[in-house]
């Protein structure tokens, strides 16, 4: 500004928002020049209100990330799910650990990476093998497999079906392979070891073996309470910026 005419401008002083600009003599004081030095101070205030946005802006946009990023890490994980007990040598598929319980000689058990539960993808990977490899044989022959409600003294409605992911070695040998579907009663069931596993057969159509699902690992009370304040931090940039 000085440079257009030191007569004009004697000082320009900027304050938060705007130009203040005061005049060494009225006489020299023009429309033009006031019209020029109005213009100047509205363009640095809407200039100034433009990068104001854009930080405000990118601290959402930080805190949107930061928020979903602590939530997601709370909630998407894979347990392990263990069979009867959480004892790794207990976990068998027996006549047993039916209801009631039968004198099937018969044994499977997990093989591979076994059980898991995925909860971001809301899925159980099944990998089950029976009657071979060190499991005895079925004394009947394989009909149907499935996931069924009820804990380890009932008995209960078939909830998944597994025989689509079986395979057979032999009528009496084989074993489950794949992923099933869990929804949230099904879930909610998991965590409290209401969900069993039961391999029917031509001797034993209500199930010659058993296992209970036990979950070894599941979700802690720290784990809900990082996904709580992953979105408790998103509603606080958001009302701060």
């Amino acid at each position: 500004m000085w440079e257009f005419d030191r007569r004009i401008i004697r000082k320009i002083r900027q304050v938060p928002g705007k130009l203040v600009a005061r005049p060494c003599c009225q006489l020299f004081m023009g429309e033009k020049y006031l019209s020029f030095v109005d213009k100047s101070s509205v363009l640095v205030k809407d200039v100034s209100k433009g990068i104001s946005q854009h930080n405000n802006m990118k601290r959402e946009i930080f805190g949107i990330i930061l928020g979903l990023g602590l939530a997601a890490s709370a909630y998407a994980d894979v347990y392990e799910i263990g069979l009867n007990t959480l004892t790794p040598s207990d976990w068998l598929l027996k006549g047993s650990y039916e209801v009631p319980a039968n004198a099937s000689t018969a044994t499977g058990g997990p093989v591979g990476g076994g059980l898991s539960y995925d909860n971001a993808t809301e899925s159980l990977s099944v990998n089950i093998i029976y009657g071979k490899f060190g499991f005895q044989p079925l004394q009947g022959s394989f009909t149907s497999g499935g996931l069924y409600s009820g804990n380890s003294s009932s008995t209960g409605p078939l909830l998944a079906d597994l025989t689509p992911l079986h395979f057979a070695f032999s009528s009496k040998a084989g074993y489950f392979e794949g992923t099933v579907h869990v929804d949230r009663a099904m879930e909610n069931q998991l965590w409290t070891s209401d969900l069993y596993i039961n391999i029917n057969s031509t001797l034993f159509p209500g199930g010659e073996i058993r296992a209970q699902l036990v979950p070894v690992t599941i979700p802690e009370p720290t784990s809900w309470m990082l996904f709580a304040g992953g979105f408790a931090a998103l509603l606080m940039f958001r009302k701060r910026h």
